[in-house]
């Protein structure tokens, strides 16, 4: 493989904005388009900048805060979602070539140390008629990625309603070489993206490639989290006669046949809970 150029500011957590990964594709072997460009591409646990002069990757739309992830036994429990409804929307901002490019995902830790892949939590490609954006699976160094176009028409901006979280088993992971997590305490993840841009200079050298990467707000993949509390995202009506006999529709999440509304006289106004 080729040398690598880390630069310096890359040491530190992915806060930094202005800084990059860049390698010269012309170093590596030449061995087929597909193996240069895996080569050429930076490790999974490397901090990346979200943002570098112009061109940022953003997470216009961000996923709820949990997600029932499912094992290799049972089956898909769907994409994950977003609050108030739909599912994550990512776009990459500054790029104006008309050259399509490629957003990856992959399940990231969200832990206090820099994001890496997930020991115990893997992306899974989601499939079927309600699924409107296209993807492909594909493994860098052991943990699976999707890969998602980014397309000028579509503005570089993605519907991600294809990626769901696999759990692996406990006792699988814990009994690799060297680690040290424990799965049952660990069970908080974030979805990472990442972009490659093949751009000219003066921006980066000739030859070059910028990686941008950004990570979501943790999710929390446990068990326990589909018995979390009911929550109220959406609401009919905001008043009302006091009279009643008006229909009221709560739209949200973790609603049970034994859920009741309740009304509550707090100052001014009547407030609407759920238990």
């Amino acid at each position: 493989g080729g040398k690598k150029r880390r630069n310096s500011p890359l040491a530190s957590p992915s806060t930094s904005r202005r800084s990059s990964y860049s390698e010269d594709p012309s170093s590596l072997p030449d061995t087929g388009e597909t193996s240069a460009q895996s080569n050429a591409l930076p490790p999974l646990d490397w901090p990346l900048p979200s943002q570098f002069d112009q061109y940022e990757l953003r997470i216009e739309v961000q996923p709820r805060p949990h997600h029932r992830a499912h094992y290799e036994t049972e089956g898909s429990r769907g994409a994950v979602k977003a609050s108030p409804g739909g599912h994550p929307v990512v776009k990459l901002v500054g790029y104006t070539e008309r050259q399509p490019l490629s957003l990856q995902v992959f399940v990231g830790t969200a832990d206090d140390r820099s994001i890496r892949p997930h020991p115990f939590y893997q992306i899974h490609r989601v499939t079927g008629k309600m699924v409107g954006t296209a993807s492909q699976e594909s493994i860098q160094a052991g943990t699976k990625l999707l890969d998602i176009p980014l397309n000028p028409e579509n503005n570089m901006t993605a519907l991600i309603d294809c990626a769901g979280i696999l759990k692996l088993r406990n006792s699988d992971i814990e009994l690799r070489r060297g680690e040290t997590d424990v799965g049952r305490k660990n069970t908080r993840v974030r979805l990472v993206f990442r972009t490659h841009l093949p751009l000219s200079p003066p921006i980066i050298p000739s030859g070059r490639v910028l990686a941008l990467q950004v990570a979501s707000l943790p999710i929390e993949c446990s068990q326990r989290s589909a018995q979390e509390l009911p929550v109220v995202e959406s609401i009919s009506l905001t008043s009302c006669s006091t009279e009643g006999g008006e229909e009221l529709l709560l739209g949200g999440t973790n609603f049970l046949p034994t859920s009741r509304v309740f009304f509550m006289e707090r100052g001014s106004g009547i407030v609407v809970g759920l238990h």
